[in-house]
């Protein structure tokens, strides 16, 4: 496992670009070499996702079995500054793997390609109801989850497991994310005379106070809070003695289960139109950028109740189950195979994703195969 997760960190896979094909290919022939199928689908120019079966399941059609492992292959890009260990290096520190990829998620799927070799080796026939797929394009747009939902069967596939990093906690709600860009369009006019002008920056910086107060009409859901609202970037004005005609901000949205991400919208909309509707010459345009939905599973499910039994069997004690607030593939994977009950577990602390520094300690990695090789004897009857 260590050596996989290095050699999987010296591939780089950053997104943007979205450059993973050399990632699918080494991940692909360590799973040959490791006796497992694999086979490569092309998602665009070098990049692929994986799937991933047993050998008993040679030469069959790409459709998914009863247990689904997943886990993308690109990473955030790793940036130019404040790492004490080269990124890209893979090195072997005080007990830890370090490098770009490590926490999110080469480790984690590492251990999955690891856990599904073990127990063909113990139990060929278990392992032939486990498949395992690694995707692309998670960090920005989910294009890996949707190529394989487009790809594959998916009317066996009954639970879904994914590699994020948890800490080997169980998480069985994420929030989903609404991403929108907001444009206020104004009139420009030159700086010494405002009033020929309709000035968007002034009236989108009020609607960026206005929506800190705004009230989703939701209530707290028990795994993952509140609904939160954040203002990350914001472009307008073209030079000092220039009222700016156009504004545009956009904002990051993370929502809970309850929340209907149509009705979240309409109070986008109405907001804006409060400041817009009065003001002659000021229009506004709401675009989404990202629409994912939260997913929760109820704590009592077969597969969380077998993941309690399975981290027992593997640690020695119970682990927590929680949520998070970041999105995975399973707001792709989970709406396409009807809600299926899904699980986050994998090693690595959740707040070491995209830091630098980036680090999984070896034990983690350990107990995650373990984990991933025992889970299918738990669940699968």
């Amino acid at each position: 496992m260590v050596d996989l997760t290095s050699r999987l960190v010296q591939v780089a896979s950053e997104n943007p670009p979205g450059n993973e094909g050399a990632a699918a290919e080494a991940f692909a022939a360590t799973a040959r070499s490791w006796g497992l199928e694999a086979r490569l689908d092309r998602v665009g120019k070098d990049r692929a996702n994986v799937l991933v079966t047993s050998e008993r399941r040679a030469g069959e059609e790409a459709s998914v079995g009863p247990l689904l492992y997943c886990g993308h292959l690109d990473t955030v890009p790793a940036g130019d500054s404040g790492w004490d260990h080269d990124p890209f290096g893979g090195s072997v520190s005080d007990g830890r793997v370090f490098g770009r990829g490590t926490v999110d998620m080469k480790g984690g799927l590492a251990a999955m390609l690891g856990g599904l070799a073990a127990l063909q080796t113990a139990d060929p026939e278990l392992a032939s109801q486990v498949t395992l797929g690694a995707v692309v394009g998670e960090e920005v747009d989910c294009a890996g989850s949707t190529a394989f939902v487009a790809a594959h069967d998916l009317s066996a596939c009954r639970w879904l497991v994914i590699a994020e990093p948890t800490n080997l906690d169980l998480v069985v709600a994420q929030k989903g994310a609404l991403h929108l860009k907001v444009t206020f369009t104004g009139r420009s006019a030159h700086g010494a005379h405002p009033e020929n002008g309709v000035n968007a920056v002034q009236h989108l910086a009020q609607l960026v106070v206005d929506l800190q107060v705004l009230q989703f009409n939701v209530a707290d859901d028990p795994w993952l809070g509140r609904p939160t609202l954040s203002a990350n970037v914001i472009t307008g004005g073209a030079a000092t003695n220039v009222v700016p005609g156009i504004c545009s901000v956009v904002l990051d949205l993370r929502t809970v289960p309850s929340q209907d991400h149509l009705i979240t919208l309409a109070l986008i909309e109405e907001a804006c139109a409060r400041l817009t509707r009065d003001v002659d010459g000021l229009t506004h345009q709401v675009e989404v950028l990202n629409n994912r939905p939260s997913t929760a599973t109820e704590p009592d499910d077969a597969l969380i109740t077998a993941a309690q039994r399975t981290v027992r069997r593997v640690l020695g004690t119970d682990r927590t189950v929680r949520g998070v607030s970041f999105y995975s593939d399973a707001s792709v994977l989970q709406p396409a195979m009807e809600g299926i009950p899904t699980l986050l577990f994998g090693p690595g602390e959740t707040a070491a994703m995209h830091q630098v520094n980036e680090s999984v300690a070896i034990t983690d990695l350990a107990a995650a195969t373990r984990f991933f090789a025992t889970l299918p004897s738990e669940l699968i009857r």
